[in-house]
This record gives C-alpha cells, sequence and structure tokens, in this order.
C-alpha cells in the first residue's frame, strides 16, 4: 500500500520518500513535499492484537491517534491511509478544525488504557495541535486512491 500511496503522491507533482525518518525514533510509512507544503501518511492495514477484539473499534481510535501524536506535528499534512474495504475509526478530536476538550479527554482514556500515560499525557498536551488532515483510501487491486480531506 505504501507504494501505491507513493505512486500516486509522485503523479500529483510531489517528492515522495518511503520509510522516511523523522527523528531518531520515528519512521513515516510515505513523506511528500511539493506545492509548498509537506505531507505524511501513515498506512493502517487494520491489524488488531487478539487480545483487544472485545474493543477492536476503541482500540484502532486510539492507535490512530498515537500516530497521529507521533506524526502530524511532523509535517503540514498529516493522513491515514486505509485499504479502501476498511473504514477506520477516525478520532473525532483530532480533525482539523476546533478541538474539543471533552472528546479530546474521551480519546485520551482510551489512548491510555491501550498504550499508557505517557501517550495520554501528550495527547491531552498536544492533541489541539496534532490534527488529522484526512484519510486515503487505497483500492490494491486498481492501484488506486480515493482522498478525503476532513
Amino acid at each position: 500500500m505504501q507504494l501505491i500511496v507513493a505512486e500516486k503522491l509522485r503523479e500529483l507533482g510531489f517528492d515522495v520518500s518511503i520509510e522516511h525518518q523523522i527523528d531518531d525514533v520515528h519512521i513515516a510509512d510515505v513523506y511528500a513535499q511539493g506545492y509548498d507544503r509537506s505531507l505524511i501518511v501513515e498506512v493502517e492495514t487494520g491489524y488488531l492484537p487478539p487480545i483487544f477484539i472485545d474493543r477492536a473499534e476503541e482500540y484502532m481510535e486510539a492507535k490512530i491517534a498515537v500516530k497521529a501524536l507521533k506524526y502530524s506535528c511532523a509535517a503540514d499534512e498529516f493522513y491515514v491511509a486505509t485499504p479502501s474495504y476498511l473504514r477506520l475509526p477516525i478520532p473525532r478530536a483530532l480533525l482539523t478544525g476546533a478541538t474539543n476538550l471533552n472528546e479530546l479527554k474521551v480519546l485520551g482514556s482510551k489512548v491510555r488504557d491501550f498504550f499508557g500515560d505517557k501517550w495520554e499525557a501528550l495527547l491531552l498536551n498536544k492533541g489541539s495541535d496534532c490534527k488529522i488532515s484526512g484519510a486515503m483510501y487505497v483500492n490494491i487491486s486498481k492501484r488506486d486512491i480515493y482522498i478525503v480531506k476532513f
């Protein structure tokens, strides 16, 4: 999926790097620059650890929130890419626009449950700055993407 996203962004006129080093710890799946802006795209396949099956939607929402915290402030725009047959629970609290503190706190408790206190504190501290710009739905068989901006 990374290659499909990268190919389409190149066709749109971006310079693209796959597995791009952001800092000493974080590596973005796809990093693109062009038109006076930078994009990071994190590919999410929907893998769910079996121990969280009874809270699948909450786990995936928390996982996407953590990805947003890791990568969205490192570029002008941040997208989550997923197969077109999969619809992920995108956290409303991290959509572009006004931040709702109550929604951020609810999301923070989910993040704490799955990823720990450190990530909850980071979310509450940076959640108003680290936003999800949109989603990319990847049609794997057609090697195409559909981009939705939030």
